[in-house]
């Protein structure tokens, strides 16, 4: 997805601050919520997903979606999973999918 440098630095900070979270505050994220990014990006919305996983791991993924005409856009998705230890993983590709 083509976005402006402020969104992509936008979307890599936000993660950047969400993989310093322990997993526990990770927990405590709202399943979904609309964050607000930077103010010269009034076509793009963010939205941040926090799912729990079967094995404990915590899913966090920043969504953009840009709008474009008609009522269409383009969505991005960038995150990672973090493992009860703390560790950090990629998201499986085929299980990004969903958030696009």
């Amino acid at each position: 997805m083509l976005l402006a440098e402020t969104s992509i630095a936008f979307v890599e900070n936000a993660l950047r601050e969400l993989r310093a979270c322990s997993v526990g505050e990770l927990r405590k994220l709202p399943k979904q919520e609309n964050i607000d990014g930077p103010s010269g990006e009034r076509r793009v919305t963010y939205c941040r997903w926090v799912d729990v996983l079967e094995d404990g791991a915590v899913r966090v993924v920043v969504q953009t979606y840009r709008k474009r005409w008609l009522g269409f856009g383009k969505m991005g998705a960038s995150g990672f999973e973090m493992t009860p230890d703390g560790s950090i993983r990629r998201v499986p590709e085929n299980e990004m999918y969903e958030y696009l």
